[in-house]
């Protein structure tokens, strides 16, 4: 299951052109520039406070640059999209619906359709088989975190914006995590793009991992990662493994 639109794309499918953004007198983004042109797993690092969750704000449309440009397909990203999805930090459904509530919310659908996902083909892709019935108080925290990822893939966007989207979780709980978004990356190839603090995390997931300097965010390097999915803690005593931490600890 692969976006047509997204394998005949001959333009960059994110690209960002000089990005700058500012609170007041606050400078939070600055010249920022890259692109992502394939369907990959992109991760955002960087230390705390340097900007990272303002710069998905732009990336989705929920801001706009004081300077540069935001181009989502070629065209100025001047607002948010149905074709973007972002799941913030601190939300990740409804607490008054039920998971198959949440779901259709997030447009799934109860009938057949092309353009998004069915709700029952949806639940077996994020694995809350059997939770359908529950509201998100009665889940433990990794069925939530499905359930947030569920909500994203619903309309069947072209990126995923995630902002911390395991930070909460347990050791255990993260490694199912790590193997369901490669599963569903797998499955559904669109673009992620986290926001995360964790190296390891970082290593997992992405095939390019963009690093910022400190406050304002400024793109130090980008580092690509060339390990073949799906990735799991096996990796973690290879040599490149070791080299690929170290490298990203030494950049913030």
């Amino acid at each position: 299951m692969v976006l047509p639109e997204l394998k005949t794309v001959a333009m960059a499918i994110i690209q960002l052109d000089n990005v700058t953004f500012s609170y007041g007198e606050n400078e939070i983004v600055k010249d920022v520039s890259f692109s992502i042109d394939m369907p990959q797993i992109v991760s955002i690092m960087g230390p705390s406070g340097c900007g990272k969750s303002t710069l998905l704000h732009l990336l989705s449309g929920l801001e706009l640059p004081q300077a540069g440009k935001c181009l989502f397909e070629g065209k100025i990203l001047d607002r948010p999209s149905s074709n973007l999805r972002y799941s913030f930090q601190n939300f990740d459904s409804f607490p008054w619906r039920t998971v198959r509530e949440n779901l259709l919310l997030g447009g799934a659908t109860s009938g057949d359709s092309q353009e998004v996902f069915n709700i029952d083909e949806l639940i077996c892709m994020v694995g809350l088989e059997g939770h359908e019935g529950k509201y998100p108080s009665e889940l433990s925290g990794g069925m939530r975190k499905r359930l947030a990822l569920g909500r994203c893939l619903a309309a069947k966007p072209w990126v995923i914006l995630l902002d911390e989207p395991f930070s909460s979780l347990d050791v255990d709980a993260r490694q199912e995590m790590y193997a369901l978004l490669q599963h569903l990356w797998d499955e559904w190839k669109c673009v992620f793009i986290i926001v995360t603090h964790d190296v390891h995390e970082a290593i997992i997931l992405s095939e390019r991992v963009v690093v910022s300097k400190p406050l304002p965010f400024r793109v130090n390097d980008i580092i690509d990662i060339s390990f073949s999915y799906p990735r799991d803690d096996t990796l973690i005593n290879t040599r490149e493994y070791l080299l690929y931490a170290s490298k990203l600890r030494l950049l913030f």
